[in-house]
């Protein structure tokens, strides 16, 4: 590993309690700022065209999440550990896998398990911003869906995060079965 690769990619301390046994989860934090192009021969990532005219920050979030994606499939004793890209932009696990990728500005995760023992499997993960879930709410939640959140003892932005992260996973989980995006309505 290069000096400026070890400035990018940095190891989490945490431990994530699984509750099925056949799934295996990676993790990384990592600052977008330290980012390069040569970090795709380094990690052997393939770069897909989607990537060629993309921003610096969408260049880190692939590396770090497809890293994620390729490090889980090591702990489940894949041979295969590369994760394409499907036109539709989505992850294309190896044959026999299923696993969802998400990443924030500086934190990407991957899950993944043989789909032997798994029927879907999505993650999200969101950074705590009210203003913006308050503000786009109406995007992804009902008036009904609203005003239970109001009612909870929960502080409303953190039950807005909660759903938006929630329907994210959902989607992740139902994609390689259906390959249709829907409506947040439909969640």
């Amino acid at each position: 590993m290069s000096k400026n690769t070890k400035s990018f990619l940095n190891p989490i301390e945490h431990e994530f309690t699984l509750r099925h046994p056949g799934v295996r989860c990676f993790s990384i934090s990592y600052i977008k700022e330290n980012y390069h192009d040569d970090l795709f021969i380094e990690y052997n990532i393939d770069i897909p065209q989607t990537l060629n005219n993309a921003v610096t920050k969408r260049r880190a979030e692939f590396i770090a999440g497809r890293y994620c994606a390729s490090n889980v499939l090591m702990l489940l004793g894949c041979e295969e550990t590369k994760v394409a890209v499907s036109p539709e932009r989505a992850p294309v696990w190896p044959a026999g896998v299923l696993g969802s990728i998400s990443h924030t500005d500086n934190f990407a995760i991957a899950v993944a398990g043989f789909s032997s023992k798994l029927t879907y499997i999505g993650i999200d993960i969101e950074i705590r911003q009210p203003k913006i879930f308050v503000d786009m709410a109406n995007e992804f939640t009902s008036t009904g869906e609203q005003g239970y959140f109001s009612s909870l003892s929960l502080d409303y932005d953190v039950a807005l995060l909660i759903s938006f992260s929630a329907k994210e996973s959902l989607f992740k989980a139902l994609w390689p079965t259906i390959k249709y995006f829907f409506d947040f309505s439909y969640a």
